[in-house]
């Protein structure tokens, strides 16, 4: 176990799209055509984070090991609840790669954690889990995880159609001339297009 460093972003990233695939986002939000831009930003502004930490599960088995990268987590310092005073030590994007699993390198990550919420004073660990991944949900539950909140995601178009609101007129949609009439407060309903007079012939 040690601390993620600038040249493992490639391997992370990999990692990154396969948890992403596995907890079925891409089904809920509208995920950008090439996921790495930006993620490698906020990659590297989680290295450079004091307060968080990137962790890495390596391959150290004596005399065999290779050192290749087995699995991933970000920690974090969290609150329980805005209301409540109990803070706690935030497990997010714990992955172990799919052909590494089964090796211990899902526990080595959880003990690291452990420590990591010793060392800054935290009593309890909480675990983001993708409600659709079972495999992690039993791994979690078996260690002593019990749930806690069920989070639910709605896209704002899902919810507009739900609730009866209108979709907000953009500028994208109304063109330059009708959007600066949306600014102004002057925006009027377009006309239907003039049908072409019929002809026809005299017999």
């Amino acid at each position: 176990m040690r601390a993620a460093v600038a040249e493992d972003l490639v391997t992370l990233l990999q990692l990154a799209g396969e948890l992403r695939d596995a907890s079925n986002l891409r089904h809920h939000v509208r995920l950008p055509v090439n996921p790495d831009d930006g993620l490698r930003a906020r990659f590297e502004a989680l290295l450079a984070d004091p307060d968080k930490r990137v962790l890495v599960a390596t391959d150290t088995g004596t005399g065999t090991g290779t050192g290749e990268i087995l699995g991933m987590m970000v920690l974090a310092p969290d609150v329980l609840s805005e209301l409540l005073e109990h803070r706690a030590a935030f497990v997010s994007h714990l992955l172990v790669a799919a052909r590494h699993r089964r090796r211990g390198a899902g526990r080595a990550l959880v003990t690291a954690a452990v420590g990591y919420a010793e060392e800054c004073g935290l009593d309890q660990v909480v675990v983001g889990v993708s409600p659709h991944s079972r495999e992690a949900n039993r791994f979690f539950a078996r260690l002593g995880f019990v749930p806690m909140v069920t989070q639910r995601l709605a896209a704002l178009p899902v919810l507009r159609r739900s609730l009866g609101l209108p979709e907000p007129v953009t500028d994208a949609r109304i063109g330059p001339v009708a959007a600066r009439r949306v600014r102004a407060g002057r925006l009027r309903r377009p006309r239907s297009p003039l049908r072409p007079r019929q002809h026809r012939d005299v017999v």
